[in-house]
This record gives structure tokens, C-alpha cells and sequence, in this order.
């Protein structure tokens, strides 16, 4: 009996010292933005039988789990994006508000003043002043309209050029999504998850759902397929399952 009892001590200790490896790794990465908190999953082992019954050979470790939720991950990912698509539409609209608010170069003040020239024409309209400050404020005006149309294409054309620096991030995250995919997927055929990379995944999602709207489809070998709301694929991944061996024959 001693080498079973120094056997079930032996695993005692290694099954504490995964546990320790699990909790020095979550402290280390305390800071690290995405990480999920990691914690080792104990199990018993196979027990032998004898003739006086089965004997416990100790304690192993089955795996190590990622504590996560998929539900709230996915609502995160859902909050970021509503918050990104609010903050963007607020820029814009304050930019447009700015513009045309503004009280040296916006619309009011030139309104005012034409109004004002149309008043005092109506008042006096044999009145030759009256008729060339008319003439002038209903320039002014118009010129302000210009200025507001530039100033305007300058914020669509800057818009359209911040559309196209983020359809080349897009495509970016997609393809790194993509490359996450075949690892996990390769390291997963173990049946264990490789918890890092899962973390770095997320994240991934996370960053490019604050760029438009997602949909994510998982898939049994554990990767993802990525989908726009228009059914577009960003990133498909097609799902690798262990081949079905062939069906025995049987001779005539």
C-alpha cells in the first residue's frame, strides 16, 4: 500500500499546484484588459478494484475553465455597439448644430439683417438707401449659404474619408478573427478550450462591434462565424468535424 498512498499524495500535490498555476495566472493578468478569470477543475481517479473493493488512486486536474458568460459578453458587445453608433451620430449632429448656430457666421444674424433690410424698404420704398441695403444684406445671405454648403461637403467628405479608414480596420479585425479561428480551433481538437485565445477573440469582437453592428453565429468545433445585419459574412469559418469512419461490409 505505500506506493498507492505516496501515488495519491503525489497527485494531491499536483492537482494543488495546478490550482496555485491557475490563481498566479489570474493575478497576473488582474490588469489585463478582456481577460476572463481562469480556475482549474479538479476530478478523482479512476479507482482500482481489488478483491476487497475499489481503492481511490487520488485526485487529477480535467481541465482548466474560463469563468464566462456568453449572455453578457454578448450584451456587452451589444451595449459598445449602441454606445459607439450615439456618441458618432452625436459628434455629428453637434458639429452640423455649431455651424449653423453660430452667432458670427451662421444663419440667424444674416436672416435677421435681411428681414431687417425688407422691413425698411416696406417702410420707405422710394427710399435709395434702403433699396442697396436691401441689395446688400440679401448678398450676404446668399454668400452664407455658400459658406455653409462648403463647410458642409468638408464634413461629408471628411465623414466618407473616416468610412474609409474604418472598412480597412474592419477587414483587419475580420481577418484576425479569422486567424484566432483556425487556432483555437486546432488547439481545441485536444478537447481542451485554450482560454487566452478565447479572451483574444472576444476582444476582437468587442473592437469591431463599436464599428458597425454584428452578428455571431458559434459553431461546434468553437469558432465563429461573423455576419452584418444584412446577412453579409465578415468572417466564415466552416465547421471541421472528425471524419465518420466508413460503415463495416459485410460478404455475401
Amino acid at each position: 500500500m505505500s506506493s498507492s498512498i505516496f501515488g495519491i499524495g503525489l497527485s494531491a500535490l499536483n492537482t494543488a499546484q495546478a490550482g496555485l498555476s491557475a490563481t498566479s495566472h489570474n493575478i497576473s493578468n488582474a490588469a489585463t484588459p478582456g481577460y476572463s478569470r481562469q480556475s482549474s477543475v479538479q476530478t478523482t481517479n479512476q479507482p482500482l478494484f481489488t478483491g476487497a473493493g475499489y481503492f481511490g488512486q487520488g485526485a487529477n486536474v480535467e481541465t482548466i475553465r474560463r469563468t464566462y458568460s456568453d449572455f453578457l459578453v454578448t450584451q456587452l458587445r451589444e451595449a459598445g455597439t449602441q454606445n459607439a453608433h450615439l456618441n458618432t451620430l452625436r459628434d455629428q449632429l453637434s458639429n452640423i448644430d455649431n455651424l449653423l448656430s453660430d452667432p458670427s457666421t451662421g444663419l440667424t444674424p444674416a436672416f435677421n439683417e435681411f428681414f431687417g433690410s425688407i422691413n425698411a424698404l416696406a417702410a420707405h420704398p422710394g427710399d435709395t438707401p434702403s433699396r442697396q441695403q436691401l441689395l446688400s444684406s440679401a448678398q450676404v445671405l446668399a454668400g452664407r449659404y455658400r459658406g455653409l454648403a462648403e463647410s458642409l461637403a468638408g464634413m461629408r467628405d471628411q465623414a466618407n474619408a473616416g468610412i474609409g479608414v474604418a472598412v480597412s480596420d474592419i477587414n483587419s479585425k475580420a481577418a484576425s478573427i479569422a486567424d484566432l479561428n483556425d487556432r483555437i480551433r486546432a488547439m481545441q481538437g485536444a478537447g481542451h478550450a485554450p482560454n487566452d485565445l478565447l479572451d483574444a477573440r472576444d476582444a476582437q469582437l468587442r473592437d469591431l462591434g463599436a464599428q458597425l453592428r454584428i452578428n455571431v453565429v458559434p459553431l461546434a468545433d468553437g469558432t465563429l462565424n461573423v455576419f452584418m445585419p444584412n446577412g453579409q459574412g465578415l468572417v466564415i469559418s466552416r465547421c471541421r468535424r472528425s471524419p465518420t469512419p466508413p460503415m463495416p461490409t459485410t460478404s455475401p
